[in-house]
């Protein structure tokens, strides 16, 4: 039992030094930038101290996998809810390039058109509620974007992207 409570302790303190880690910021003789947890080696070149404020996170419950890419208005009446539903991975992998897209709209107004676009590209549209679809052959292998986007008198009223990695043997 003190066995686990020391490893647990010198586990604390070992990774602690990591969150409280300095940035260093130097410009070297040739005018480079640089950026490191340490002070320049070369002690005629000044360092100066990075003060980090907030830091950028990945939310670590996204997977490649059934990821859901949908706007959700459900409070907000006469706002479409908008989602994705095909393809459902994030990478895509169809040799021929046969890729099938699609969305759906729901609780949206008969005045509000959804438009599905594939890289900036209107596919399908619809007033009021109802499913978009497109299908491709041959697409060209890479990362593509869907995106939704409602539109009511010329102005968006909600919109919702998903990016997808077409995967294509290459010979």
């Amino acid at each position: 039992m003190k066995k686990n409570i020391l490893i647990a302790l010198v586990a604390v303190f070992a990774f602690s030094s990591y969150a409280t880690a300095e940035i260093h910021k130097w410009v070297d003789k040739s005018g480079t930038v640089h950026f490191s947890d340490a002070p320049s080696a070369d002690k005629s070149v000044k360092s100066e101290v990075i003060n980090v404020q907030n830091t950028n996170t990945i939310d670590s419950n996204i997977s490649s996998s059934g990821s859901s890419y949908s706007s959700s208005n459900q409070g907000s009446i006469g706002k479409p809810n908008l989602s994705i539903t095909s393809p459902s991975e994030q990478l895509v992998r169809e040799n021929s390039g046969n890729v099938s897209v699609s969305a759906t709209v729901s609780n949206s107004s008969g005045t509000i058109t959804t438009k599905l676009l594939v890289d900036g590209q209107e596919q399908d549209s619809t007033t009021g509620n109802g499913t978009l679809s497109a299908s491709f052959s041959n697409m060209d292998r890479g990362e593509h974007i869907i995106s939704v986007v409602s539109e009511q008198n010329g102005n968006t009223v909600a919109s919702v992207e998903k990016p997808f990695t077409l995967l294509r043997a290459h010979k």
